[in-house]
């Protein structure tokens, strides 16, 4: 038993030994295969030979990697347009942020208003007969200023009142019910080319403008014409042309005046105000007549009238 034994297994190995040589000689080179049976070199010389050969004629048979193309010159057509890119990028860069900066059209606009609701008692006395009298008015003022530039900025107010009378917008409660009249009180234009100098152009609020006492100007007026204002460090230098009235057949009348002003001190000890100025009125007496003939309401002429009725000073 155990001699069968020994032949099974010798024969198990013996075909397989034959197996794998006869695979291995299929796979090897002829010339290898010759040098194996004639015992010059051993199996696994001529498999090491063969396998080195065989990945030798793979590179040489596989086609060559593709080498990066060499970036082509420039030309006229192409970097131009790259260059445009660029600049515009650049350009346009600060204006995307300057919009965004600025938000919605809406935003540039700043609305401003107030209403005044006030009851007035006079008491007059005479050597007969005392008498008062009680009147009830309202004032209105809406207005919408906006900058349409770095240089430019512009304004319009509606205001309630008389449109007749310059120095008060106050409209009375009276008439049985009649509407209270609303008329354009502002409509200017503000030019500022630089730093130190700025022109308004239109009809505007002068003491929004400038120093005025209320001695000499209403706080309601809005006077029409142009005036420009120098900035000097602390000095302000104003110069204004104000338009008074037209006239067909004669001369028309305006006032030409300057201002000389400045501001001192500092926070902390105080400020105050220092300054000249001088007007010039031409022809006003066109003014004082539209006043007699109830043309121009407001303040009355009292007590600069000659007997003919005309300005003394």
């Amino acid at each position: 038993m155990k001699r069968w034994t020994g032949w099974v297994t010798l024969g198990a190995i013996l075909l397989f030994t034959v197996a794998g040589i006869g695979a291995q000689e299929t796979e090897l080179d002829p010339l290898l295969k010759l040098l194996v049976e004639q015992g010059v070199i051993t199996m696994e010389q001529a498999l090491a030979v063969q396998a080195q050969y065989d990945e030798q004629r793979a590179a040489a048979q596989a086609p060559p990697a593709p080498q990066p193309a060499a970036p082509a010159p420039p030309t006229t057509a192409s970097a131009v347009p790259e260059q445009v890119a660029q600049t515009s990028t650049a350009e346009t860069a600060p204006e995307l942020t300057e919009k965004a900066d600025k938000g919605k059209w809406y935003d540039r606009f700043d609305f401003k208003g107030d209403l005044r609701l006030r009851s007035e008692f006079f008491q007059f006395k005479g050597p007969e007969v005392d008498t008062h009298r009680g009147r009830y008015r309202a004032r209105l003022r809406a207005g919408m200023y906006t900058e349409i530039a770095d240089w430019l900025d512009v304004g319009l107010q509606l205001r309630s009142g008389d449109p007749d009378d310059p120095v008060s917008d106050n409209s009375t409660f009276d008439g049985g019910f009649a509407l209270i009249p609303i008329s354009i009180s502002e409509a200017y234009a503000g030019i500022h080319p630089n730093g130190w100098l700025d022109v308004t152009l239109g009809k505007f609020d002068a003491k929004k403008k400038w120093v005025v006492s209320d001695m000499q100007w209403d706080d309601d007026v809005t006077v029409a014409g142009a005036m420009e204002e120098v900035s000097i460090g602390p000095l302000k230098f104003d110069l204004y042309q104000y338009l008074l009235e037209e006239n067909r057949t004669a001369s028309d009348a305006y006032l030409l005046g300057a201002q000389l002003y400045g501001e001192f001190g500092s926070d902390t000890v105080g400020t105050f105000k220092i300054g000249a100025g001088f007007d010039d009125w031409v022809r006003p007496q066109m003014v004082a007549d539209l006043t007699l003939t109830d043309q121009l309401q407001g303040n009355p002429v009292t007590n600069l009238l000659d007997d003919q009725l005309q300005l003394i000073s």
